[in-house]
């Protein structure tokens, strides 16, 4: 009986050990879900951990990426990465993709294996709210119309950050649209490019004008707008 007891002890505490150990890991993936990819960047957008799109050469690159494997590994946080050939008759790497915990990168690079432009997808994606406090607050909101959605972007120097593009409220009678909780609206994916776009937007905001419903002027929009589409309500 006694034996009995001590197996069912050091049972008892295997299993919490394990227990522990899943959960530090679970507590570590979910701390660094997504955010850590911004807030433990080395170096200024468009840079992004040292690799800086229209300059890092694919053998720099290659070093770059093995070693954040290597040290986020050190951190129990696992990132693996595939190449993808531009073809099999030319040698030349068409993009590198990286898989981590809630994100995934594209690496892609030009017809001479330089930098071009690095792509962040954030797979629990976070709302803007979210995003803003964990990273910090974007320069300001830029909306292009098109059919009848609103594709929202957060600009920050050097970077551009997707919404998932919405449906707005639309009053025929005063040709208004209305953009409603936008803080809620989810971030979908982070653009760095070797030349930053200087993209003119249909209509821009401040970030603290969307923390109210935003009225839109449709018949109003930037004439220097490089919008693809047009609002069809």
């Amino acid at each position: 009986m006694k034996k009995l007891s001590i197996l069912i002890l050091l049972t008892f505490g295997l299993l919490l050990l394990f227990s522990g150990c899943k959960n530090e890991q679970l507590d570590i993936e979910q701390n660094l879900q997504p955010y850590y990819l911004l807030t433990e960047n080395t170096c200024s957008f468009p840079c992004w951990m040292g690799i800086t799109p229209g300059e890092t050469s694919y053998p720099e690159l290659k070093e770059i990426i093995d070693q954040l494997v290597q040290d986020y590994a050190e951190k129990g946080v696992a990132i693996t990465y595939i190449e993808e050939p531009f073809s099999k008759h030319i040698d030349q790497i068409l993009y590198i993709y990286a898989e981590m915990p809630g994100s995934e990168v594209y690496i892609i690079l030009d017809s001479i294996n330089i930098v071009k432009e690095i792509k962040i997808i954030f797979l629990n994606t976070p709302t803007v709210a979210e995003f803003a406090e964990n990273y910090k607050a974007p320069d300001n909101i830029g909306i292009c119309m098109a059919h009848r959605y609103a594709h929202t972007n957060l600009v920050y120097d050097g970077a551009r950050v997707l919404t998932k593009k919405e449906l707005p409220n639309y009053d025929a009678e005063t040709g208004l649209i209305s953009i409603e909780d936008f803080y809620l609206n989810r971030v979908d994916e982070v653009q760095l490019r070797a030349v930053p776009q200087n993209k003119h937007y249909d209509f821009t905001f401040d970030w603290e004008d969307m923390a109210q419903t935003v009225f839109i002027d449709i018949n109003n929009t930037d004439p220097n707008s490089d919008c693809l589409g047009r609002f069809q309500p």
